[in-house]
């Protein structure tokens, strides 16, 4: 199965709490570790942690030998020769474990040691890796390095500005000078392209035209205006200079294609199409400008620009993206999880067509990456991107009649699971939730068994899900999106027991912006239905609602001016929403709606309510304050206020009985950002607050999910967003291809 999440299924990392060092065992520090590594990025701090472990925990020798290949994977990165040593002492001091021997054996030949290296490697030419840095660059994913590696073309954000501006700038290096290509961007979203000699760069305008522009300043040329309903990705220039490959996108058809575009005139060429599915945004031209490389199904595929078949450079079932080709012609550079980790790998070619078995030449890359370009020197530039510790599910069991609870939150994963909208299966046993586990990819749906076992993943099938639900009889899930094979939009059943995927109702492939597609499945017990959101257009939806086997989808409500997705009472006779700066409350039979609360402050913009069971009250935050509303009697009330210096973290849960309400306390003063997230309990029906837990140490921020009918109050932790979000770094890795094969250095 193509699917990049493989990759996070193979590191199960386990919640570590803050516990003494001394009293830490060995799998506890390798799982905090992992975390530094792979999660906060901090490499240094990790390369401490594993040298540690393979000092006091050599005795444990499957353990010993594991942290020895994260060591070497950790310098590795660093762009040091430490790597070599940590491989070259698994293979001498671990030969009992045959596994990480065959992993450090392949480590060192992908870094040039040993007789396999010597034929494709230079000797005296080592692999670097080194980080492009300055003043903004950290804000934006949008950032190509030009051939001659001397300038930085990117999309400069000013986030304290609003509304927020966005402009197409050239940074050169050496001097820190910028240039402004296009002031005044729609989005951050523009994508764009080199010219081979650097001098000209090709970008997307929101009305559908490519345009180029030189690099040093000036005018902008249309180039070519495609047809209505589509968008442009340039992706390539040729190396004459004269012709442009761009990926022209169709949304309503669900179909996309490679377009040749030419400068001087000629009509467009087309080099390949298919659906939005098979045929990715990725194309590069060979150095003689007679092939195309680009990606299909999660494999890398040849083109011949003059006509001819195309060639399938890669069968293997991994997800191989971001093909380059080599300086020279020779190689084609790929990166692919086939291994288990995302690894750059290359596969000899000739005449456009793979001459030999692809050989890693770059192990260690780690998670979060993406390839962004490819130097005329043979340097491949990589983007890596993070946001603090991974989220997390937990829980703390708790009593609401005595306002107490019983211990510290505990994790209910063994790993990170990034969730988005978490469910519990009707028996309150397992839980199942959408994830993307990090990475820059489709998301999939996973089912969790609990802190004692793995989460499972469930074969998509080239399903995209936008959330997942329960089915009633708890041996399937139900799920709105689309097929990406068609593009067909509807809501689908999973089965558990063979994986089958049934569609439940289907319509035709979105349109520009996914206008018709469903999204927001919810489970109303009290009502015995689901409730389902379909796009209508910008800032509007249709509310439906359907029977608990999946039949009888009908509309309840049309034209909603919401611009999130809603909240539908347990009942199934309310649903709150709310608009840019207010939150509502619409009852679905008359469509009577009644303001719940307006803010001034167009950022605040978590306000989500929470529900009683049986759908009567609702309750709501405004930021220091949590208040309910009775929807029998119309009546509202202020249940607590916050303490000065803190606010009141939406949404609030209800505690089963509707007798109290759980609601997250937010210490917001000045040198707070550390502080975990407290949860407090107060009576629904007014009196004093109780608090009843804190945050885990390393989730300190908290967002209340449900309440298990164990008596345990769920949440999701996450640690606290760099005050710019998140953070992108970019780098530019040199060195791993043969001599012959890097070409003539600018």
């Amino acid at each position: 199965m193509k699917h990049a999440c493989a990759l996070a299924l193979c590191v199960s990392l386990a919640v570590v709490g803050a516990a003494p060092a001394a009293a830490q065992t060995g799998q506890e520090l390798f799982q905090q570790a992992l975390v530094k590594e792979r999660a906060d990025g901090d490499v240094r701090g990790a390369i401490q942690i594993y040298e540690r472990i393979a000092r006091e925990f050599a005795r444990d020798r499957v353990l010993a030998a594991k942290a020895l290949v994260q060591l070497g994977g950790c310098h590795e990165r660093l762009g040091d020769q430490e790597a070599r040593r940590a491989y070259r002492r698994v293979v001498q001091e671990y030969a009992d474990q045959t596994e990480m021997v065959q992993e450090a054996r392949a480590r060192l030949t992908a870094l040039g040691v040993g007789p396999a290296a010597a034929a494709s490697r230079a000797a005296g030419r080592g692999v670097t890796l080194r980080e492009i840095q300055f003043e903004g660059l950290e804000n934006t994913p949008f950032a190509i390095l030009s051939p001659d590696g001397r300038k930085m073309a990117y999309i400069h954000y000013r986030p304290a500005q609003q509304p927020h501006h966005y402009s197409l700038r050239v940074r050169t290096l050496a001097s820190d000078e910028d240039v402004v290509l296009v002031d005044s961007l729609g989005g951050p979203t523009v994508p764009f392209a080199w010219s081979r000699d650097g001098s000209h760069v090709a970008y997307s305008h929101p009305s559908r035209e490519l345009r180029t522009v030189d690099a040093a300043g000036g005018a902008s040329r249309v180039v070519w205006s495609s047809p209505a309903g589509t968008t442009i990705i340039p992706l390539d220039w040729a190396p004459d200079g004269d012709r442009i490959l761009v990926a022209v996108r169709n949304m309503a058809r669900w179909a996309h294609e490679l377009v040749i575009i030419s400068l001087s005139g000629a009509a467009p060429r087309s080099v390949r199409s298919g659906s939005l599915y098979e045929l990715l945004d990725w194309g590069q031209f060979s150095p003689d400008g007679a092939y195309i490389a680009g990606m299909q199904r999660g494999d890398i595929y040849v083109w011949p620009v003059d006509g001819g078949e195309e060639v399938r450079v890669t069968t293997d079932p991994a997800e191989d993206a971001g093909p380059f080709w080599s300086p020279d012609g020779r190689f084609i550079v790929f990166f692919s999880d086939r291994s288990d980790a995302r690894d750059l790998w290359a596969v000899p070619v000739r005449r456009g067509a793979p001459s030999g078995p692809a050989v890693r030449v770059k192990t260690g890359l780690g998670r979060r990456i993406m390839p962004t370009g490819m130097t005329a020197a043979g340097g491949i530039t990589i983007q890596t991107y993070g946001e603090g510790a991974p989220d997390d599910l937990f829980a703390v069991d708790v009593n609401p009649v005595a306002s107490e609870g019983a211990g510290p939150f505990r994790p209910v994963a063994r790993y990170p699971t990034q969730s988005f909208q978490p469910r519990w299966s009707p028996d309150g046993r397992r839980f199942v939730y959408t994830s993307r586990k990090g990475e820059v990819r489709w998301p999939s749906i996973y089912v969790g068994l609990g802190a004692s076992q793995q989460d499972i993943e469930l074969p998509m099938q080239d399903h995209y899900p936008a959330n997942v639900e329960w089915g009633r009889d708890g041996e399937s899930v139900i799920f709105p999106g689309f097929r990406r094979q068609d593009g067909r939009v509807g809501i689908f059943r999973l089965s558990l027991s063979d994986h089958s995927i049934e569609p439940l109702h289907l319509r035709d492939p979105p349109g520009p912006g996914f206008l018709g597609s469903y999204l927001n499945l919810v489970w109303m017990p009290a009502a015995g239905r689901f409730f389902v959101q379909q796009i209508l257009g910008p800032k509007r939806f249709d509310f439906y609602v359907m029977e608990a086997d999946g039949s009888g989808l009908r509309r309840t409500v049309d034209s909603v001016p919401t611009i999130a997705w809603a909240w539908p009472s347990p009942d199934g006779r309310h649903v709150a929403y709310r608009d840019e700066r207010s939150l509502h409350l619409i009852k679905l039979d008359d469509r009577a709606t009644r303001l719940l609360a307006e803010w001034q402050d167009s950022t605040w913009f978590d306000v989500a309510p929470g529900w009683s069971s049986d759908g009567r009250q609702v309750a709501w935050t405004e930021r220091a304050a949590l208040r309910a509303l009775d929807t029998q009697d119309g009546t509202a009330r202020l249940l607590v206020e916050a303490p000065p210096g803190s606010q009141i973290v939406a949404p609030p849960a209800w505690a089963p009985g509707g007798t109290h309400v759980a609601y997250v306390v937010r210490d917001t003063a000045t040198g707070a950002a550390s502080r975990p997230d407290e949860v407090w309990l107060v009576p629904s029906a007014g009196g004093s607050p109780r608090r009843i837990a804190l945050a885990p140490d390393t989730h300190p921020r908290l967002r209340l999910e449900t309440w298990l009918s164990s008596g345990a109050l769920a949440a999701g932790g996450s640690q606290r967003l760099p005050a710019a979000g998140i953070v992108y770094r970019h780098w530019l890795l040199e060195g791993f291809l043969p001599e012959a094969a890097r070409g003539r250095r600018h």
